[in-house]
């Protein structure tokens, strides 16, 4: 169940990711930088899913 779950909302992620595609500017600490929105969807996925998969307590 928790698979199918995951695979759903890897698909909306996906749909969301590929319907925001314009130029957004991200200021993060001293920087500016200018990308499309689909871009930094991906990376702040990435981001979430890699943290999640790092946190994510074994089975024992």
């Amino acid at each position: 169940m928790k698979q199918w779950i995951a695979i759903v909302l890897t698909v909306l992620a996906v749909i969301f990711i590929a319907e925001n595609r314009h130029r957004v500017e991200i200021e993060f600490l001293l920087l500016t930088i200018r990308s499309p929105m689909w871009l930094v969807l991906l990376v702040t996925f990435a981001i979430g899913w890699i943290v999640g998969v790092l946190t994510r307590r074994s089975r024992r």
